[in-house]
């Protein structure tokens, strides 16, 4: 099917400019970025130093669940950690189904 109106540009394989569809979606090389100024953007200095930061803090865990982790693993090595057989049970059971076993 092709709608053809008086406001619409007809469809053809050629690029709008004179080049060639081979050189028409190359990336420019440095030398011609640099005539274009338009066609380069970089990062600030403090633009560039946050986005590092935004990384590292990506990184780091919660001091929280640092915490809650260490006071989960002490009670653990002491054995006054509170284990629910009921809810060990059902999530073995879930892990069951999961896994295709049930």
């Amino acid at each position: 099917m092709r709608i053809e109106t008086p406001t619409v540009a007809p469809v053809s394989n050629e690029p709008k400019n004179s080049q060639s569809a081979a050189t028409a979606h190359q990336v420019p090389s440095p030398a011609t970025a640099s005539q274009s100024p338009a066609a380069v953007v970089t990062l600030s200095s403090a633009g560039t130093a946050s986005a590092k930061q935004t990384g590292q803090i990506k990184d780091m865990p919660d001091p929280k669940v640092l915490a809650r982790v260490a006071q989960i693993r002490q009670q653990l090595m002491s054995g006054s950690y509170p284990i629910d057989l009921d809810v060990l049970a059902s999530k073995i059971a879930e892990d069951e189904v999961v896994r295709g076993a049930g």
